[in-house]
């Protein structure tokens, strides 16, 4: 199995819709990440600083 883990810097949300403006880079990091986690044989997991610190460490 293939394994993808993405390390991000502490966000309020990993959608990026919140905040004063609309990131459209973490939106479509969301998607690709969704897609990866349907594929078969690829385990696709998102860290984020603020929700996940102990994965840092």
């Amino acid at each position: 199995m293939k394994k993808l883990f993405l390390y991000e810097p502490a966000m309020c949300c990993s959608t990026g819709v919140c905040g004063p403006s609309v990131n459209e880079d973490l939106i479509r990091v969301s998607s690709i990440m969704n897609e990866l986690k349907k594929a078969e044989g690829i385990q696709a997991v998102r860290y984020n600083l603020s929700a996940n610190p102990n994965s840092f460490v």
